[in-house]
């Protein structure tokens, strides 16, 4: 009987074998930071915390990002896109659902939307302490969930101050929280105050 013969490690084998490796970890990669990745929708009213009664013109900012994975650590967040909404007569306010796809990173989406509230004459949600609810985690708001967003009032002109430091530290375009902007900025315009720019 003929004995099969083992085939040798040729480097025409070697490479292959490389390759499949290098499709495995890539595989592994795009598995483990998506292709695609939904936001929303959020929906909600915005009301007064003392009164409980609707607050019409509130503008309700939501924003997106990425966890990028750098040499060894964690990289720095990616900002995926941001929605505005403003509240009706009735307080109420809804962004809808969100599609984003991957741009190339490597990491994870940030599962959760980042939020701000801002209304002239009332407290910063959710920065001001006053404000509810306390959503863990912080900062955060939940899809698919309706939210009762209490603003407590500012109590005078340096609360009022106080509270147009609304506008998110996260770079994010101006096109896309240009009513959260404008309304800061026309708070800030009353108080004699200059107006926030935009990088």
């Amino acid at each position: 009987m003929e004995e099969k013969t083992r085939k040798s490690w040729g480097p025409g084998r070697v490479v292959k074998f490389g390759l499949l490796a290098v499709g495995v970890l890539i595989f592994s990669a795009v598995s483990y930071c998506s292709l695609v990745h939904v936001y929303g929708p959020y929906y909600g009213t915005v009301v007064d915390l003392e009164t409980q009664e609707p607050i019409e013109g509130a503008v309700v900012l939501v924003w997106f990002y990425f966890s990028t994975v750098g040499a060894g650590s964690e990289g720095p967040a990616q900002f995926v896109d941001a929605a505005e909404a403003v509240t009706d007569s009735s307080g109420r306010f809804s962004i809808p659902m969100k599609v984003e796809f991957n741009r190339g990173w490597v990491g994870w989406w940030d599962p959760d939307a980042s939020v701000r509230v801002f209304k002239a004459g009332y407290g910063c949600y959710p920065l001001h302490r006053g404000s509810l609810p306390h959503i863990f985690p912080s900062f955060t708001i939940p899809a698919w969930e309706s939210v009762r967003i209490q603003l407590p009032k500012a109590r005078g002109p340096t609360e009022r101050l106080k509270s147009t430091s609304c506008a998110p530290d996260f770079e994010i375009p101006c096109q896309k929280a240009r009513r959260m902007l404008d309304a800061i900025n026309e708070e800030r315009q009353a108080l004699n105050a200059g107006k926030l720019s935009c990088p």
